[in-house]
């Protein structure tokens, strides 16, 4: 996954770079590194965004 898409992927869902660091559990510098291409996205993160993608990300954030 490219950085651009990643982006993509958080905007897609409404999450800001903070939000997804909050619920991937991670530092918002490691997502904000993602999202400018520093950093590769790892593969269990890039399963994590197809995850929350195909199962309304909502539900898995609340538990439902």
């Amino acid at each position: 996954m490219t950085s651009d898409q990643f982006r993509a992927a958080l905007a897609d869902m409404g999450l800001s770079q903070v939000g997804f660091a909050r619920l991937a559990m991670v530092d918002a510098r490691t997502v904000r590194r993602w999202c400018d291409g520093t950093r590769a996205v790892p593969g269990p993160v890039v399963a994590l965004l197809k995850m929350m993608v195909k199962h309304e990300w909502r539900e898995i954030a609340i538990g439902g």
